[in-house]
């Protein structure tokens, strides 16, 4: 089992950055792009990264986790490779805060929940018109 994480989440100006070490519960951590990639300047070398990630996906076993900070260009980047396999479904690690005893969301401390896509039954236009 592998949790494919798109892309090392930077810090912020705080010098914060998420903890992905709960998220090895469900696999061993293992990066798609590193820190340097940028996805939207060099798209060509970027998704020949992806394919090769993809082509060892096991949409049974692996997950896909993005931190929500980075190049949103490389999760996309890397859900085109992953179209190429058909997997009948993907899974995701989504994270979700604690709440405060005000009813208030902790953006600090929280857990990652298991998301299960099920792509078989999806049309691109669904929705859309």
């Amino acid at each position: 089992m592998t949790v494919y994480v798109i892309q090392p989440p930077p810090k912020n100006r705080h010098g914060w950055s998420p903890d992905l070490s709960s998220a090895a519960e469900y696999g061993e951590i293992q990066f798609v792009f590193d820190d340097r990639d940028r996805v939207y300047a060099l798209p060509g070398p970027s998704l020949f990264k992806a394919r090769k990630i993809a082509a060892v996906f096991d949409c049974d076993k692996d997950y896909i986790l993005w931190p929500n900070i980075g190049d949103p260009m490389a999760l996309a980047c890397f859900l085109l490779a992953m179209k190429d396999k058909d997997m009948p479904h993907c899974n995701f690690l989504y994270w979700n805060r604690k709440r405060n005893e005000d009813g208030t969301r902790d953006s600090h401390s929280g857990y990652y929940v298991p998301v299960k896509f099920n792509l078989k039954d999806v049309k691109v236009n669904d929705g859309l018109g």
